[in-house]
């Protein structure tokens, strides 16, 4: 395609000479897997979706997400592949920032002297600070993933307001 160049930092119609081209391109720590998916497909002609590093031309990396099958009848080195390439390095960097920002948040929580419990909107406990183990003698591992009000079942009885009740018992309040 002509618009593959361009991802790659080459001009518009530049068509790589072989699939070595890309391999040789792709991230270290992401070849292996790459590369196992497209030999999977080759082999067995079934489709294949990979997500990998590629060194752009201009030295940084890029993140690609393709998805492809095998065209025809050959299999092995002879398997023809057609698929579609996606650039998703924004996606990926968001998805790193979403991950270092959840990180920083559970470390300000553990270093809080105040017990911490936090919860998402189905009220499963995601988090629960080393003071709220020492406050409870309740593990992490023994309460994250749970719902809040098996943990709590005061939050039920102790709820303000026909809102509050609804939001415990994992009802969505309008």
């Amino acid at each position: 395609s002509d618009g593959l160049g361009p991802l790659w930092g080459m001009p518009r119609g530049f068509q790589p000479p072989g699939f070595t081209f890309l391999a040789e391109r792709v991230h270290p720590d992401d070849r292996g897997h790459m590369m196992g998916n497209v030999a999977r497909a080759r082999a067995t002609g079934e489709g294949y979706t990979s997500t990998y590093r590629v060194r752009h031309a201009a030295g940084h990396w890029v993140w690609f997400t393709t998805v492809g099958r095998v065209v025809g009848e050959g299999r092995g080195a002879d398997a023809l592949l057609m698929g579609v390439v996606r650039d998703v390095t924004r996606e990926q960097e968001l998805l790193r920032e979403r991950e270092d920002a959840r990180d920083y948040l559970a470390a300000v929580i553990q270093s809080s002297a105040d017990g911490v419990v936090t919860w998402d909107r189905a009220l499963r406990i995601t988090g629960w600070s080393r003071a709220m183990e020492e406050h409870t003698r309740k593990p992490a591992a023994e309460v994250v993933g749970r719902v809040a009000t098996e943990v709590f079942p005061s939050l039920l009885t102790n709820a303000r307001g026909p809102a509050h009740h609804a939001t415990l018992r994992g009802e969505t309040v309008h």
